[in-house]
């Protein structure tokens, strides 16, 4: 018979070898919080484009810039071959969280280190710490 901490241990493994340990490594976005940024990012235009070159030093360079200056960014990709694997390719090297993938469009979103000016919404015990502050 298992202990209580047992089986939180034993479930929590699980999790990790069913998601991947860079889910539980990373402040990953809540579904509801993408849905949100998503719903923001209907209406800009992409901010970069991406072609047959594909991931490129100057590429990336503009990538940080857009997403210093606007923090939710749309980045257009023309015919990837995964483009999948290249919008994770994209908020990884950039450090930004991929918030959606419409098509071949993929929405990325960066805080800013000071004055963000997006503010993520909260539920739960995250949204109760916010009310008492």
């Amino acid at each position: 018979m298992l202990s209580i901490i047992g089986w939180v241990a034993k479930r929590d493994w699980r999790e990790i070898s069913r998601k991947g340990m860079s889910a539980f490594m990373s402040n990953e976005l809540k579904g509801y919080q993408r849905t949100y940024l998503r719903g923001l990012a209907h209406s800009l235009k992409p901010a970069l484009r991406i072609g047959r070159l594909g991931t490129t030093a100057e590429l990336l360079t503009r990538l940080d810039g857009a997403l210093e200056a606007q923090e939710l960014i749309k980045v257009a990709m023309h015919k990837p071959a995964d483009k999948k694997a290249l919008a994770r390719e994209l908020a990884d090297k950039s450090g930004a969280q991929l918030a959606g993938l419409v098509g071949h469009t993929a929405i990325l979103y960066r805080p800013r280190e000071e004055q963000p000016a997006i503010v993520l919404p909260q539920r739960g015990a995250a949204a109760e710490v916010d009310e008492e502050a």
